[in-house]
């Protein structure tokens, strides 16, 4: 079954964690049960910290945990006031849009849904 709503993806209201919300319903249980922040799972959500004066972006690292409504991304480090970072997951992505098909313009690729924070 899918979920009413669009992928959302936001700071929690206290900024400690990353919440992904709209996760279509089969997609929630599937990673409720068999969640283990390996190597995989981890693969579903990542998160970077975009460069500011160093010219390096930071991959972030940190959990996934999932209750009935959302996956949240925990970072081992808590995230800095006045910082950027970049989300992207392939929770809910698809090959292509409908538009896509409709255009005969269907990938090889998974297309991630990305979006950039401001702390």
């Amino acid at each position: 079954m899918k979920s009413d709503s669009a992928l959302q993806i936001n700071f929690s209201s206290d900024s400690t964690k990353i919440v992904i919300s709209g996760v279509e319903e089969a997609n929630l249980y599937q990673l409720k049960n068999k969640l283990d922040n390996n190597s995989l799972s981890r693969s579903l959500v990542s998160v970077a910290e975009l460069a500011d004066d160093t010219g390096t972006d930071r991959i972030v690292q940190g959990k996934l945990t999932v209750d009935k409504k959302a996956v949240y991304f925990l970072p081992e480090q808590a995230f800095r006031k006045g910082h950027t970072y970049a989300v992207s997951t392939v929770l809910n992505a698809s090959f292509a849009t409908k538009v896509d098909i409709l255009k005969s313009d269907v990938g090889h690729a998974v297309k991630p849904q990305a979006k950039i924070l401001k702390r």
